[in-house]
């Protein structure tokens, strides 16, 4: 058994829209799990990890449904060829971000709030995002209800995990690794049975004081607007992303470039086009990080974050954390800095600006 459990008072303005009190996950998720292996002979091994997401602030569960398995549930064999996982699993595209972000996406700091998702303001006759599940459903609001912005939200929702899914880890030879996964989907019984299907692999060289890795991720779904819940599978949401830093001991630099392309979106013909830069430097049981993070649509900015941190260990297992950050967006978009924990706070208005301060504790078990 593990996890941690991660609260901060954190005070986030967006906008309108203000949030301020007891939060979570500002420095690490909190999460509880189950995890084993058995001894197979001949040097292999069976392996699970059943991980769930957990909020300390208002209890156990971090969903409605209470607790379950859906940050990672695998069941895997691993040996001298490496490791073969089944079940929901982080995708190896997101293992990028981890050698990128120095607040490893989380918390006000994250560099999610920009690279992950974006958020059109523009007004439009059929508000439309894309999905990869054939239901009213989508991240969690119903796209047959007024949205919060009469526009679009655009993003990949296997960007960070896929269900339904075999992947592979090799083990490392002179520096390299390789990881693939490939989902079959998200049992899609209709028309767009396709939907949700994706493959994302990663190369990564880590020697030493630098580690470079590159991602890239295609993922098959469709357009959707309030008149047509069905959905389709006749798009793919396409990214690539490449990081990389070096420790030179009193500091680590890092920095990273990701494009994501919708194909056949008359509305998103552009690539989104993101940068990160990022520092980290350990001055004994302090740590001391700070990024910008910056992303475009074609040649067009679209919005910008600046974020700074502290840490400080009071053990190996437990530290207290304190971070800030302030997003700008451009006219037409809103997105925003990460809110509570149920929750992003939503920009109210187009071209606003997004502030978050958060102050908390952290502890692995």
């Amino acid at each position: 058994m593990f996890g941690g459990l991660d609260v901060n008072y954190r005070s986030v303005h967006s906008g309108d829209n203000r949030f301020s009190g007891i939060g979570t996950d500002g420095a690490y998720s909190s999460r509880i799990g189950l995890r084993g292996t058995e001894e197979l002979g001949g040097g292999l091994k069976a392996n699970f990890h059943l991980e769930g997401a957990v909020a300390p602030d208002a209890g156990l569960g971090a969903s409605s449904g209470g607790l379950n398995f859906q940050r990672r549930s695998v069941l895997g064999v691993e040996g001298g060829f490496g490791s073969v996982v089944i079940g929901r699993d982080y995708t190896p595209l997101f293992g990028v971000s981890g050698v990128v972000d120095p607040f490893s996406t989380n918390g006000v700091g994250s560099s999610y709030n920009l690279l992950n998702n974006i958020i059109s303001t523009a007004v439009t006759a059929a508000p439309t995002t894309f999905r990869t599940v054939q239901s009213a459903v989508t991240s969690g609001a119903s796209v047959s209800a007024a949205p919060t912005f009469a526009g679009t939200t655009w993003g990949d929702p296997s960007a960070i995990r896929m269900s339904n899914a075999i992947g592979y880890t090799s083990p490392v030879m002179s520096g390299f690794s390789v990881a693939a996964m490939y989902s079959f989907g998200n049992e899609n019984t209709g028309s767009a049975r396709a939907a949700g299907t994706g493959a994302s692999a990663r190369l990564t060289y880590a020697q030493g004081p630098l580690a470079i890795s590159f991602g890239s991720q295609a993922v098959k779904g469709g357009e959707i607007g309030t008149t047509s819940l069905a959905g389709t599978d006749r798009q793919k949401w396409i990214t690539n992303f490449l990081g990389g830093s070096y420790d030179f001991g009193i500091l680590k630099l890092s920095a990273g470039y990701k494009i994501d392309m919708l194909t056949s979106d008359a509305a998103l013909t552009d690539r989104l086009k993101g940068t990160i830069v990022g520092v980290s430097a350990p001055v004994g049981p302090v740590v001391l990080r700070a990024s910008y993070v910056e992303r475009r649509l074609g040649d067009d900015k679209i919005g910008n974050q600046a974020a700074v941190g502290v840490s400080y260990d009071l053990s190996k297992r437990t530290a207290v954390y304190a971070n800030y950050a302030d997003l700008d967006n451009e006219a037409g978009y809103g997105m925003s800095i990460n809110g509570t924990s149920n929750g992003g706070a939503v920009m109210s208005t187009a071209g606003g600006r997004s502030r978050g301060l958060e102050m908390g504790v952290r502890h692995i078990f």
